[in-house]
């Protein structure tokens, strides 16, 4: 039975890819997997890729055909207490895809060994034949594609449209918190995967987040080094994905660094020289696999993964390298162009994807709230207007919404924008509703303050007519979603964050000294610097290092060789080299204050016997040790 319901698979994936217009398709899709579903509801199958699960039939509207050049199904298969979604794949090498998961799972093995969680998202795989498998769909996410249409065709310039997705699917501080930990996490993950192994062809479709954050990649067609190649040149032509949407969340909704982009650089780090330290296991796996005919397997590519971790180099040059690579590939504008000539094509395939809009709900918020979830309301008020930046200046009103047998009253906030949204949806579900527009039916395009204030009273006399109107109107779905508590209402300052409340009296910077025997040298490692005070300015700190190398005592002072150089965004990880038997002097500024002590060592022995040592220290207390 598994062949046979393998065989008729392709053979629907057959007519289905035989047919141009995409209407025509999906209906070709339905009418065949209406007989799929009849043959199974009176024999169950066992699935190949997941032979626990009995499958007993199909669930018609949620089968699709994705728009890919193979044209592969989504079947999701009906169970007896569950369904199970998969794609399937004719005239695509599936054993490549298996191969990469199969070393992602040795990967993860090894980072918990080392108690590095990174939360990521795995999937089963299976070829089932010559070209031919099939993979399971993960539930609950979307591609960087999707989430940019949102914006329409635009999104895909946009910083904020992947904040706002997680925002709005993640409506409680808690579990904002919890996705953006999910994201920072696995995106390092992949970050080190992909450049390890050297997976290109990454686009906005084959790069995926869920709904709670974690970031995860699929179809590994090229790897090892295979590159992505258009019109002679190269696509890929960073080490790995890193855009600026990426940087956007893992800041909190900041177009510049926090210390949260550290703590994703040190993820990052350690991820790769864990793999760097257990080397071994991954190589293994590939010298088995290099006699296996999958395609892209051989001794080559063993020397292809042993090149990335960077084996010629220290642990500290290595993370030297990496956080450089980091910062090579944000700023990188082929990953955005590359993005842009994605979506374009999509776009000219299937145009009608970016333009439809969904009246049945409301774009900022998932799911829809009935009277019955969330209360009844007996009353709302505007109490004002609040300026916000997300990342673009937009004034929000306060709006304040009181319940039956509830006492105590909430509050939400919501843009003229949205007001007009709502007004939308619900003028094309009730045509006949006599109820205008805020402001009177005039659009003002202005986004200044006198423009909210005298919005203000336009939308408080929008809200009285709205609550006036008969019960099918004003105790409709889309008016409770929209006096639905979101992320941005839990919120008692939108420009509060966790960096900003933490105390920054404990000044911490991580040093790192060692002595190389050889080249008598002795290397002054300076990596990141955390809990920097604020500017009296309120901005973000712009810390430097100054390393001064001094000549004996018999030396005069004119000698004194000055070292002063910048961590960029105080999140770079430096390193200068300083001559043997030399005083070194050392402090962390932050213009126009010094924020860290100096710190002085003296190295006067002949002999070459220094360790590597980590300092840490605060803005009150210095240690430092050395060993001779």
């Amino acid at each position: 039975m598994q062949h046979a319901l393998l065989n008729e698979l392709d053979r629907i994936q057959d007519v289905v890819r035989s047919v141009d217009d995409l209407g025509k398709k999906i209906r070709i899709l339905q009418d065949e997997m209406v007989i799929l579903d009849s043959n199974l509801l009176q024999q169950k199958v066992k699935l190949p890729i997941h032979p626990s699960f009995d499958c007993c039939g199909i669930r018609l509207q949620s089968c699709s055909v994705f728009n890919s050049n193979a044209k592969p199904l989504k079947v999701v298969f009906r169970g007896l207490d569950k369904d199970y979604a998969i794609i399937h794949k004719k005239d695509d090498d599936m054993r490549q895809d298996a191969f990469v998961l199969m070393m992602v799972n040795e990967m993860v093995r090894i980072w918990k060994a080392n108690d590095l969680d990174l939360r990521i998202v795995t999937f089963r795989v299976m070829p089932v034949g010559y070209k031919k498998g099939m993979g399971e769909l993960v539930s609950n996410c979307a591609t960087l594609l999707e989430i940019q249409k949102d914006d329409g065709f635009t999104g895909v310039m946009k910083d904020e449209v992947l904040q706002k997705w997680l925002e709005k699917h993640n409506t409680s501080e808690f579990t904002f918190k919890e996705a953006s930990e999910n994201f920072t996490r696995s995106c390092a993950a992949w970050c080190v995967i992909t450049y390890v192994l050297g997976i290109g062809d990454r686009h906005n479709d084959n790069i995926l987040v869920t709904t709670k954050g974690h970031v995860f990649h699929i179809d590994f067609g090229k790897y090892m080094g295979d590159w992505q190649m258009a019109a002679g040149f190269r696509r890929d032509r960073v080490p790995f994905v890193f855009t600026s949407e990426m940087f956007f969340v893992i800041n909190g909704g900041r177009n510049q660094a926090t210390e949260s982009y550290q703590t994703f650089i040190d993820y990052c780090c350690k991820a790769f020289n864990c793999l760097r330290r257990n080397r071994t296991n991954l190589t293994n796996l590939l010298r088995m696999m290099a006699c296996s005919d999958v395609p892209g397997i051989n001794m080559d590519s063993l020397a292809f993964v042993e090149k990335n971790l960077m084996l010629d180099l220290s642990e500290t040059n290595a993370t030297m390298q990496f956080t450089e690579m980091i910062q090579s590939s944000l700023k990188s504008l082929s990953t955005r162009l590359n993005f842009v000539a994605h979506t374009l094509a999509q776009f000219m395939s299937s145009s009608s994807s970016f333009t439809k809009k969904d009246n049945s709900s409301l774009s900022f918020i998932p799911q829809l709230y009935t009277v019955q979830t969330d209360g009844r309301i007996k009353d709302v008020r505007v109490r004002g207007f609040e300026k916000r930046n997300s990342p673009s200046k937009v004034y929000l009103y306060k709006i304040e919404v009181v319940r039956e047998n509830i006492s105590v009253p909430h509050f939400v906030y919501r843009s003229f924008a949205e007001f007009e949204e709502l007004h939308e949806k619900l003028r094309k579900r009730f045509p006949m509703m006599q109820l205008s527009v805020p402001s009177g039916g005039s659009r003002m395009r202005s986004n200044v303050r006198a423009a909210a204030h005298k919005r203000m009273s336009d939308i408080e006399l929008y809200l009285r007519n709205l609550f006036s109107q008969p019960n099918e109107i004003r105790q409709c779905d889309l008016v409770y979603t929209f006096f639905h508590s979101i992320l941005r209402d839990n919120k008692n300052d939108s420009s509060s964050t966790e960096d900003e409340n933490m105390d920054r009296s404990q000044c911490q910077v991580f040093l790192k000294i060692s002595h190389n025997s050889i080249q008598q040298k002795l290397n002054v490692f300076v990596g990141h610097v955390k809990n920097l005070a604020m500017l009296p300015t309120n901005a973000a700190p712009d810390a430097y290092v100054k390393v001064y190398l001094r000549p004996g005592k018999l030396s005069f002072s004119l000698n004194l060789l000055k070292f002063s150089f910048k961590i960029r965004k105080i999140f770079r990880n430096e390193r200068r080299t300083s001559l043997n038997r030399r005083k070194i002097r050392l402090s962390i500024r932050s213009c126009p204050t010094i924020i860290s002590p100096w710190i002085c060592c003296q190295h006067g022995c002949s002999r070459s016997r220094f360790g590597t040592t980590a300092v840490s220290w605060t803005t009150t207390k210095c240690t430092w040790s050395t060993f001779l």
